[in-house]
């Protein structure tokens, strides 16, 4: 008789043990740290890319009348659509619209700029993000 009891409650177990995950909430304050090429996920079947990082800054060994800026570019993707957005000093955050997030600029470690006759590869840009709900 115990043993016919537990056949149900095995099932039951079985059963929601194989149901689909609800989606993940975005987080309230995520910190997060990408370098170029890599994605997150950020919540609401959400994935972040940080596709890469766009500088025109002066480099030391030229003079140059402004003095350029670093610009990261990303890719969010979630279940409604797709939205690609540039992050720099100037425009720090940016709401999107597929999900009810907002990404921002953390604390910034910036590789000083590339000298024009230098023959090594570009240095590998980390971005901290702060992701929020909105």
């Amino acid at each position: 008789m115990k043993a016919n009891f537990l056949y149900p409650i095995a099932a039951v177990m079985l059963a929601t043990g194989c149901a689909a995950a609800p989606p993940k909430e975005i987080p309230m304050n995520a910190t997060i740290k990408l370098q170029p090429t890599r994605t997150a996920e950020i919540g609401d079947n959400a994935r972040l890319r940080f596709d890469g990082v766009e500088d025109s800054r002066c480099p030391p060994d030229v003079q140059c009348i402004t003095a350029g800026m670093i610009t990261y570019k990303f890719t969010l993707t979630a279940d409604n659509g797709t939205e690609s957005f540039a992050l720099n000093k100037d425009k720090p955050s940016y709401d999107a619209t597929t999900v009810a997030a907002r990404v921002a600029l953390g604390p910034l470690v910036e590789p000083a700029p590339r000298a024009t006759t230098a023959s090594t590869p570009p240095p590998v840009h980390t971005v901290t993000l702060k992701i929020t709900r909105r």
